[in-house]
């Protein structure tokens, strides 16, 4: 059976949406281009300013991005992994802060245990957990610029 099939797994987001569909435009964006230049810093400003809107912003920023998602040992590129997470945050997420839901549902994959990561482009790899909640920091340090 497929791991993001499992009953928990989808754990990320992945970080990445359940209540907007996939952007045509979104998918031609650079990796790790500056979050205000982003598809997914436009749409967020549209959306009410909830932490559902934060999380939704996660999701759109790695779409149609070559970072893939590794999920218990297995690589998934970024549209899958947003796909499955969609469905995931439907199920699991209940408005809550934000930060504290990507540190326990972010980390490790459900059941085998296994940190999730992030594998980018060039070989690297880092906790999805640590990805996300460092483009969260982005978002609202670029969110209180927008405010000013």
């Amino acid at each position: 059976m497929n791991p993001w099939l499992k009953k928990g797994s989808g754990i990320l987001l992945l970080a990445f949406l359940i209540f907007s569909p996939l952007d045509e435009q979104m998918i031609a964006e650079e990796p790790l281009r500056s979050p205000k230049e982003s598809q997914a810093y436009q749409r967020y400003h549209l959306r009410p300013k909830t932490e559902l809107s934060r999380l939704l912003y996660l999701m759109d920023r790695f779409v149609g991005t070559p970072i893939q998602v590794i999920y218990n040992g297995n690589a998934y590129d970024a549209d899958r992994a947003v796909k499955y997470a969609r469905g995931y945050i439907a199920r699991h997420y209940q408005n809550e802060n934000v930060e504290l839901w990507i540190q326990r549902n972010t980390y490790r994959s459900n059941p085998e245990g296994r940190i999730i990561y992030f594998r980018y482009p060039d070989g690297s790899r880092r906790p999805a957990r640590d990805a996300l909640l460092e483009e969260l920091d982005k978002l609202d340090r670029g969110a209180a610029d927008f405010k000013n």
